[in-house]
Parts: structure tokens; C-alpha cells; sequence
């Protein structure tokens, strides 16, 4: 498939623009429509009844009406199809600002942040400028709640890896499946709490199921109660006997009422929010899959005969009826007549008992593609320079290949190429301020998180192990900074120890340790924590500006290598190539600084 992102979004922008045009031209013609029908339908009985000929007035009237309702449901079908237009147009004008790295209006994840998690605010996962951030197309709160657990918790297992790897790379070459998939998720109407809810009420217990008595109170009574009621209005009986049904059925609405106002309460104004859902869960039936990720999701998708977006549909039509309540005077009438809001509920518990199972299976489908969606679109606009990782369950390895960090625009990025193979092994990174240590941190990690959860990295190969991450490059102070600072670096510290003395596998990244105390004791803790760290199945990256732990190298050779970033001084202004080297720094860009700010002299 050729790519190209720029050009592609930009058209479909064009194009879709001149079909919104004609799409409002219509629905100005439908609006004309609506509006002569209806008031030829007023015309017509108004004539005909002053004509004396009642019955052509109101078949003329009822006809048009009927005409009036069939322009009327084009109409709003038309808006609709307007609705999607313009989403369509705006994930495109969206993606060109991907592009530009103009993404920090959009949904920063905060709510998903945790600062005790063992690298989410080191790497910034979450948070403005983030890595969810860039890569957060969900359309869905599941699939962003999916996406941030990917980030949160990446895939530990090597199938699970590739299958995310498989599914990814083949959305990649569907740009307009992926499109219409946000497009249709942008009519959701909810508040985003659907899911939640829906699986709070399925929880609740029966309250009509199971009573053998009562599809003969909702058959039976409601029948009479109309009967009686057109056997009053003919003259055949007293008002007294349609009068008594409608208490009877008031009365038995009242006992039960606490139960449909706690189930309404829970489902309330969500038709057309499950509607839409249903939607997307047709589109996923819908289409032809390869990967056997995608198929498998397929198939999740289906209750016997049914698909699931039928099933869904059909509790949105349920949910509509229940909604009729909201309208006072309606509701009343129709319970008066025949318990509408019990024969709703009833028809509620028929579903949640057949489908109870199969709903939070369902939410989850729709999770995975929209948080795949995510990682695909990433992929897409930066095919030029990523690619898919292979995945080695042997001995821990980490070899990248012209890597750099995803929330750096590609014409900006200085990539490099790192490698690390086995446990027990550290890279010790020393160099100026700003030569890029702590971004070269970041740029492992985010790469590292990105290839265990199946997605694209950047580079242009990697081959990885997929291991315990934990990182070290900030920390989260409070308001007594060197005390705070110093025990929460301390708290960090002892979690890594405690992890590691678990026997687990540990990948660490670990920025100036020990900064917030004096330069002895720093160098001296900062020694003895990298010799203890050799003791347990851990590897990773030590960047400092202490030099003298560069001689480590000497007494652990082989476990211990050293590289530096360096800085370079031309006609008094600091130059940074931001290229990693073999070696300890030998150049410190502090006292320069100083002196150029006029700190010193």
C-alpha cells in the first residue's frame, strides 16, 4: 500500500466538503417539503370540513400526514448522514494536525494517571504533551479506558504481542474502516458512563421474571381494561367498570413502582446512545477480517442466530419505550391503560436473562478496535519511520535500530541506535545538561511500552524481550523539596529492590540517582545502588553527571558499558548533535551557561 498521510487526509477533506455542500442543499429541499405537507394537511381538513365532507377531510389529512411523516424520517436519516459528513471531515482535519504535532487540545488521560505506578509519570504516559495524548483516537470511554490499560499494563506474553502486531498492521491499510469507525463514534451522545451503567442494572435482581402469574396480569387485565373502555364509550356499560380497571392497574403500577424508577434511573435517555453502539458493532460484523485477532473478535460478536448488534438494537427499541415516561401525561395514560412501564421492565428482564453474559464481551470487542484504531493511525502517519518490532522470549534483549522518541517531530528527531543483550548488564549515560540523557530515557521506554503492546515503534527495526519496566527520571515532589524529593526518590528506589528481590525480570531507567543529597554521599549511594542492582535479573540505563561512576566499567567489565552525549562550543553558543557515543563525557556545559547568562563572571 502506498502511503501517503498528507495528501490523503487533505483530499478526503476536499472531497467530503463538496458532498457535505450538496447534502445541505437536500435537506434545505426536505425542510420545504416537511413544511408544505404539513400545512397542505391543515388546508385540507379545514376545507373539506367547512365543505361539509368530513370523511375525505380527514382521509386527505391523515394521508398527508402520513406523506409528512415519510419526508420527515428522509429528513432526519439526511441529518444524519450530515452529522457523519462533518465527523468525517473533522477526524481528517485532525489527523493533518497529527502531523504537525498539534494534539495537546485533545484528551490527556489524566484520569487514568497514577503517581505510585513504576513509570506512567516518568515516561509521561499521561498529562499534557503525552504519549496517550499523541496516540488517543477513541471514540469510545472503553476504548479509551482499553487504551490507557495497554499503556498502563503492555502485554508480557509473546502471542498476545504479535496477534496486537497482526491486528494492527492490517488496519494500517484500512484507513477508511478506521475512519468511519470514529466518525460513527463521534454520534454517541452519552456521557460516557453507558457501559458502567448498563452492567451496574444487569447485576440487579429479577424483580418480574420467574412470577408465573404475570403474563396473565399483563395480557389479561390491560385487555379487559380496554375493552371495558370501548364498551363505554358504545353505551353498552357504566363508566364505573373501565373506571375500576384503571385503578386496578394503577394500583398494581404503584406497588411496583420503586422497582421500575430504580431500573429506569440506571437505563434512562441511553436508546440512542446504545443505538450507535449497535453500530459500530455492525460494522465490525460487517467487514472481512484476516488477522486472526480481528476474526476472533468477530466471532465474539454473535448469541446463537443473533449478532450482536441486533441484540443491542433490540434492547435500544426496549429502552425507547421505557423512555416514554419522561413524558408525564403519556406515561401516565399508558399505564392507566395497560401498565406500560411493567410490560417494559418485563421485556427488560427477558434480555438481561438471555444476553447477561454476553454484554461486557461485547463492550470489550468494541474497546479493542477503537484502541487499535489508536495504534494503527500512529502507525499510518509515521510509516516512513517506524516499524514492527520482532518479539524474542529467550534471553533478554533490547537492539534498536535508529530509534527515537514518537512525541518529537520526525524532522526535529535525532535517532540513535542502542543495544542491550542479557541481564545483569547497565549502560551508564553521562553528559552535559540538555545533551539529551533524560530524553534518551524517555525515547527507550516509550519505544519499549509501544513494542509490548503491539504496536509500531520507531525505528527502523527493533528486537525486544518483553519485561518488567520500572523508571526513575522524575520524581513527584511536595511542598518541603529536598526532604519530600529526597525520601520519595528513596520510596522509588526501595520499590525496584522490592521487585527485584521478588525474582522478577526488571528493566530499569534510572535518571541522576540520589540527586537531592550532597556530591559525596550521591556518588557514594549511587555506587553501591548500581553494584546491588548486578546482584538480581535486572538491566537498563544509568544516566548521571557523576563521571566517576563511568569508572565502574573497569572493575565489572561486561556487565557495566559506558556512553555519553556530548556538547560542543562554537563561537560561544553550546551545539548539541544529540548522538550517543561510546565513552564517558568529557565536556560539563555548566559554568559556561553561568557565565553566558551573567550569573558569573
Amino acid at each position: 500500500m502506498q502511503f501517503n498521510p498528507k495528501a490523503t487526509y487533505q483530499w478526503n477533506v476536499d472531497k467530503l466538503e463538496g458532498e457535505l455542500q450538496q447534502v445541505k442543499r437536500r435537506i434545505d429541499l426536505y425542510t420545504v417539503l416537511r413544511l408544505v405537507t404539513f400545512i397542505s394537511s391543515l388546508v385540507v381538513l379545514g376545507y373539506f370540513i367547512n365543505a361539509g365532507n368530513l370523511a375525505v377531510a380527514l382521509s386527505g389529512f391523515f394521508g398527508l400526514l402520513v406523506v409528512f411523516g415519510i419526508v420527515a424520517g428522509r429528513h432526519n436519516r439526511i441529518e444524519r448522514y450530515k452529522q457523519l459528513l462533518q465527523n468525517k471531515i473533522t477526524v481528517n482535519k485532525d489527523e493533518l494536525q497529527f502531523l504537525d504535532h498539534n494534539y495537546v487540545h485533545r484528551n490527556d488521560g489524566m484520569a487514568f494517571m497514577d503517581y505510585e505506578h513504576p513509570y506512567l509519570y516518568d515516561l509521561d504516559v499521561f498529562g499534557k504533551a503525552s504519549l496517550f495524548q499523541y496516540l488517543n483516537r477513541c471514540v469510545t470511554a472503553p476504548g479509551s479506558q482499553k487504551l490507557a490499560t495497554w499503556l498502563k499494563e503492555p502485554f508480557m506474553d509473546k502471542k498476545k504481542i504479535e496477534a496486537n502486531q497482526e491486528a494492527c498492521s492490517e488496519m494500517i491499510d484500512h484507513p477508511e474502516f478506521r475512519q468511519q469507525f470514529q466518525a460513527e463514534g463521534m454520534l454517541l451522545e452519552g456521557t460516557g458512563r453507558e457501559k458502567a451503567n448498563l452492567l451496574k442494572w444487569l447485576q440487579e435482581p429479577f424483580i418480574l421474571l420467574g412470577k408465573k402469574w404475570l403474563p396473565v396480569i399483563l395480557n389479561v387485565i390491560p385487555a379487559l381494561t380496554l375493552l371495558t373502555f370501548g364498551l363505554f364509550i358504545a353505551g353498552i356499560i357504566h363508566w364505573f367498570m373501565p373506571i375500576a380497571f384503571i385503578i386496578l392497574n394503577l394500583m398494581i403500577i404503584g406497588r411496583n413502582l420503586n422497582s421500575i424508577n430504580r431500573n429506569h434511573h440506571m437505563l434512562s435517555r441511553q436508546a440512542s446512545t446504545l443505538e450507535r453502539y449497535a453500530t459500530l458493532l455492525s460494522m465490525i460484523e460487517d467487514n472481512t477480517f484476516k488477522s486472526d485477532k480481528l476474526r476472533s473478535l468477530q466471532e465474539e460478536l454473535k448469541h446463537g442466530d443473533y449478532t450482536a448488534s441486533w441484540i443491542i438494537h433490540k434492547l435500544s427499541r426496549i429502552l425507547n419505550r421505557f423512555d416514554t415516561r419522561l413524558n408525564l401525561l403519556v406515561g401516565f395514560l399508558l399505564n392507566a391503560l395497560v401498565m406500560m412501564d411493567l410490560h417494559n421492565l418485563y421485556r427488560l428482564e427477558k434480555w438481561k436473562n438471555k444476553y447477561f453474559d454476553d454484554v461486557d464481551r461485547w463492550f470489550d470487542v468494541i474497546a479493542e478496535f477503537d484502541a487499535l484504531n489508536s495504534l494503527s493511525a500512529f502507525g499510518y502517519n509515521n510509516h516512513a519511520s517506524t516499524c514492527f518490532p520482532q518479539c524474542n522470549t529467550g534471553n533478554f534483549i533490547f537492539d534498536a535500530k535508529n530509534t527515537g522518541h514518537p512525541l518529537i517531530p520526525a524532522e526535529r528527531r535525532v535517532n540513535n541506535d542502542f543495544k542491550i543483550e542479557g541481564l545483569n548488564k547497565f549502560t551508564i549515560i553521562t553528559g552535559a545538561n540538555m545533551a539529551g540523557k533524560s530524553t534518551f530515557l524517555r525515547t527507550i521506554g516509550v519505544n519499549l511500552i509501544l513494542a509490548m503492546m503491539g504496536s509500531p515503534v520507531i525505528g527502523s527495526s527493533m528486537v525486544f524481550s518483553p519485561i518488567r519496566l520500572q523508571g526513575r527520571i522524575r520524581i513527584n515532589d511536595s511542598l518541603f523539596e529536598n526532604e519530600s524529593y529526597f525520601f520519595a526518590e528513596l520510596k522509588k528506589l526501595k520499590n525496584i529492590i522490592g521487585l527485584l528481590e521478588e525474582d522478577e525480570e526488571v528493566f530499569v531507567l534510572l535518571d541522576e540517582i540520589l540527586r537531592g543529597t550532597n556530591s559525596k554521599d550521591k556518588h557514594a549511594g549511587s555506587e553501591k545502588f548500581i553494584e546491588k542492582l548486578l546482584r538480581y535479573k535486572a538491566a537498563g540505563i544509568i544516566a548521571t553527571h557523576d563521571l566517576a561512576l563511568g569508572e565502574l566499567e573497569k572493575s565489572y567489565p561486561g556487565a557495566i558499558t559506558n556512553k555519553c552525549f556530548e556538547v560542543e562550543i562554537r563561537d560561544n553558543q553550546l551545539h548539541f548533535d544529540y548522538k550517543l557515543k561510546p565513552g564517558i563525557s568529557q565536556k560539563l556545559n555548566a559554568s559556561f551557561l553561568m557565565k553566558e547568562m551573567g550569573i558569573t563572571d
